[in-house]
């Protein structure tokens, strides 16, 4: 049997000019687990550019790779609701490509600020691109997820 494992995580946001840069950094961290916050601020890169309509926005960006990848993965799953784990599980479907090996989650920047893990709906979000190595399909997927959650 292949061993299915997370590889990477890619985190991204976006401070728009109406947000404090800062505020958006520490909802990004607030997702993390503590022990990483650290190293993952001091490695976190953004670019400096301009939205749609020429406002300036700075966009976060960083990747982590090893075993990280998987400790963050988990850390993530586990503060969430069990209602929004199910969600996210029940919608494996629409977060997963099988052609780039990600799996996607959308995560509320505002409720990261406040030290709080929920799914975001909106645009106002934090995004996660996990990949994920040795998975077949989406059963399998699900199997590895679970096996993340904490009972």
């Amino acid at each position: 049997m292949r061993k299915i494992k997370a590889i990477n995580i890619e985190i991204s946001s976006i401070a728009h000019a109406t947000e404090d840069p800062e505020k958006v950094l520490i909802a990004i961290l607030n997702i993390l687990p503590e022990d990483l916050r650290g190293i993952i601020r001091e490695r976190i890169e953004y670019t400096d550019t301009y939205g749609h309509y020429k406002d300036p926005i700075r966009i976060y960006r960083i990747k982590i790779e090893n075993n990280d990848a998987e400790k963050i993965l988990s850390y993530i799953l586990n503060r969430l609701s069990s209602s929004e784990k199910e969600i996210l599980l029940l919608s494996l479907e629409d977060r997963y490509d099988p052609s780039t090996r990600k799996l996607f989650i959308r995560l509320s920047k505002q409720d990261a600020y406040k030290g709080e893990v929920s799914i975001g709906f909106d645009d106002d979000i934090i995004r996660i691109a996990v990949g994920i190595s040795g998975a077949k399909n989406i059963k399998d997927l699900d199997n590895y997820l679970r096996s993340l959650i904490k009972k």
